[in-house]
């Protein structure tokens, strides 16, 4: 029998509080969930569930504060570069070039040791992202879509082991967002990484997801993860696939309406 895979990265009874003022948020509560090597992992669920939160901690840039979170059964305490991380909003520097842009993260120590050099790292990465041509472009005479080309190729330039993605296409018009799910698609085929992606669109999930990780209202917990069992290449489903593909997606929209029932009502109260 063949042995499971060791996950790469593992959340332990993982709960997060805030404080608003003279009040405590509890945030995320009990999260207990593995993302296995080579998954793609999106995480689902209402407004203000904690989704960010979460992908927020397992990058180190929060600390729980119940239960822990572990790389390779190593704790995290804070980011790495192991771990990339793309943004919403972009998140690039504006009198950067393209080319500056991508290769900013090389200048880690972590990253000096890897075999291949800079240069031919970034190009590499330029030409995975489709921008040859734009290596001298500044931010500002970049689309949205491209921009996010740049930020997604920065994330890649350290060779992260895992990739998390807070809304990276939310801000686009939806023939932009079509495009980069299919680009994403691409690229996470082609490198093989591990992806831990946050989306409030059910189709988004849908289509990119080997798992959907389902969250409740806030305090954010894990209501169900469901397996999506069909190919990685989903933009034929209405002729390959039509009537698995609708079943997710009525499942997920049965999983979630209540949960955005409930935050619109915690939000009101």
């Amino acid at each position: 029998m063949r042995a499971a895979p060791t996950p790469i990265l593992t959340c332990r009874g993982i709960g997060k509080e805030f404080q608003d003022g003279d009040r405590t948020v509890l945030a995320l509560q009990d999260i207990d969930m593995q993302v296995l090597p080579g998954e793609f992992v999106v995480l689902l669920g209402p407004s203000g569930c904690g989704k960010s939160t979460l992908l927020y901690l397992m990058g180190g840039h929060l600390t729980p504060s119940a239960g822990e979170l572990r790389m390779h059964d190593e704790p995290i305490f804070g980011p790495s570069p192991k771990r990339g991380m793309v943004f919403q909003d972009f998140a690039l520097f504006p009198w950067l070039t393209v080319r500056e842009n991508v290769g900013f993260g090389l200048s880690l120590r972590w990253a000096r040791h890897r075999i291949e050099s800079p240069d031919t790292r970034i190009d590499r990465l330029i030409g995975m992202v489709n921008l040859q041509g734009f290596e001298n472009a500044k931010p500002r005479h970049l689309s949205g879509g491209m921009r996010q080309r740049v930020a997604i190729a920065r994330a890649l330039a350290t060779d992260p082991e895992i990739v998390l993605m807070d809304e990276p296409f939310g801000a686009l018009d939806a023939q932009t967002r079509d495009g980069m799910q299919r680009e994403l698609m691409r690229i996470a085929l082609e490198t093989n990484k591990t992806i831990v992606f946050v989306t409030h669109s059910i189709t988004e999930a849908a289509l990119l997801a080997d798992r959907v990780v389902v969250l409740t209202a806030r305090p954010g917990s894990i209501k169900k993860i469901v397996p999506i069992d069909l190919p990685r290449q989903r933009w034929n489903w209405r002729k390959d696939f039509s009537q698995r593909f609708l079943e997710v997606i009525g499942l997920l929209e049965e999983l979630l309406s209540s949960e955005i029932q409930n935050s619109v009502e915690e939000r009101m109260s």
